[in-house]
């Protein structure tokens, strides 16, 4: 969606939203809300979409433009960052073992990160917080969509690791991660360099992260899941020399039981935690 503007693109998240909502009603089904996850900024108070570089949309009313284009009428509608959807989702139904304090991290084209602190994802005073992928962590690297340089996405994000690893043909981004799986899986030298060139980076940025908020766990979502088995151990081994409570109580790093459907999962759920906090208003607009 990088090629298309933010109208175009909710053209055809309209279209889809009216043949779901179409399907439920067929199937005797209700719609209780839309979750919306996007990457980018999201303002706690009003719900817009301050910024989403990669996408280059700026003040975006995400929920008023969706509730207009697909004809919502009351229909809950929330808006959140994917980041902070993901770890919400890991949170409530998976979970890295018992924890409720973890880094959710997901390599994508962005990098993003849903920082959870006492079972609740901390967001920051105006919901901007967790934009790991714009820490600098290579001052003198390429320049960054954000502005910046050497950002944590441009350095690890998914299209520099495919590009480290020799994989350049045009195909859906899925079917890329696929082929570098089969290539890690066979050992490939150049592939295996990249994992380990990732690993590198990001263990500098995570590794700030931490020593800063002193979390426990991280777990490695979206793209950097499926090659978790490669990128684990030298991870592990780069925030081992880093963070400087490692050698006290060492930076678990595991994989998201959820995978890329993290952050979809983490925006549905919290359409349905929003009516089991307030059952009475689902309850009344359904008999009325």
């Amino acid at each position: 969606n990088r090629a298309r503007s933010s109208g175009q693109v909710l053209s055809t998240v309209a279209r889809s939203v009216r043949a779901t909502l179409r399907e439920a009603t067929r199937e005797r089904g209700r719609v209780g809300g839309i979750g919306v996850a996007v990457p980018g900024l999201v303002e706690s108070a009003t719900g817009l979409l301050r910024l989403a570089p990669n996408l280059g949309w700026r003040d975006v009313d995400l929920r008023g433009e969706l509730r207009r284009r697909a004809e919502l009428d009351d229909l809950a509608v929330l808006v959140g960052n994917e980041a902070n959807f993901a770890a919400l989702a890991e949170l409530w139904q998976a979970g890295p073992g018992d924890a409720r304090d973890f880094v959710h991290v997901s390599g994508e084209i962005g990098i993003g990160a849903g920082i959870v602190i006492d079972g609740a994802v901390f967001e920051g005073v105006r919901g901007f917080g967790g934009e790991i992928g714009h820490l600098s962590v290579n001052p003198a690297g390429p320049e960054c969509s954000c502005g910046s340089r050497g950002c944590l996405e441009r350095m690890a994000g998914q299209e520099e690791i495919l590009r480290r690893a020799g994989i350049t043909e045009t195909a859906a981004p899925a079917t890329l991660i696929d082929e570098l799986v089969r290539r890690l899986t066979r050992r490939d030298r150049k592939s295996l360099s990249a994992v380990d060139s990732t690993a590198r980076w990001l263990g500098i940025g995570l590794s700030t992260v931490i020593n800063v908020l002193d979390v426990p766990t991280v777990v490695l979502g979206g793209s950097y899941a499926r090659i978790a088995p490669w990128l684990g151990e030298p991870l592990r081994a780069e925030l081992d020399r880093r963070v400087v409570s490692a050698a006290w109580t060492p930076v678990r790093v595991v994989p998201s039981a959820l995978g890329t459907e993290a952050a979809v999962s983490g925006a549905a759920g919290a359409v349905v935690r929003a009516i089991i906090a307030d059952p009475d208003s689902f309850v009344s607009s359904e008999t009325g």
